[in-house]
C-alpha cells in the first residue's frame, strides 16, 4: 500500500512539474530547490513527533509522511500503524495524482514535438 500511495505521488508530481517546466522554462532552475525543501519537509530522518502538536496538519499534507511513519511503525515495532494518517496519505496521493495527470494532458498540446 505505501509502495502504491508512492508511485502515485510520484507520477502525479512529475507529471505535474514536467508540463510547468516545458511551459515555463525558467522552471527548471527552481525545481532542484523545490526538491530539496521537500526532502526536509518529508520525515525520512526524523520522527513526526518532534513537529510541535499545531504544525502536524502542515506535516500531513505531505503524502509520503503517513507512508514514512507507517512503515517505520511497521518495520521498527515501535508503535502501531496509523491508518488514518496513511488512508489521509492516499487521498492526497490520488488527488495529486488526478491534478498533475490532468493538468499535463490539457497542457500537452502546446508542446513543441521535436523528434
Amino acid at each position: 500500500l505505501g509502495l502504491l500511495i508512492s508511485v502515485l505521488t510520484v507520477i502525479g508530481l512529475g507529471a505535474l512539474l514536467a508540463a510547468i517546466n516545458v511551459r515555463y522554462r525558467d522552471v527548471r532552475y527552481i525545481i532542484p530547490f523545490f526538491i530539496q525543501i521537500m526532502l526536509f519537509l518529508t520525515p525520512v530522518i526524523y520522527p513526526t513527533s518532534i513537529v510541535p502538536a499545531k504544525w502536524q496538519w502542515v506535516l500531513s499534507l505531505n503524502p509520503l509522511t503517513g507512508v514514512i511513519t507507517s512503515a517505520r511503525a511497521a518495520f521498527l515495532g515501535t508503535a502501531a500503524v496509523n491508518w488514518s494518517s496513511l488512508g489521509f496519505s492516499a487521498l492526497i496521493a490520488v488527488a495529486l495524482f488526478i491534478v498533475g495527470i490532468a493538468y499535463f494532458r490539457k497542457t500537452e498540446h502546446t508542446f513543441a514535438d521535436i523528434a
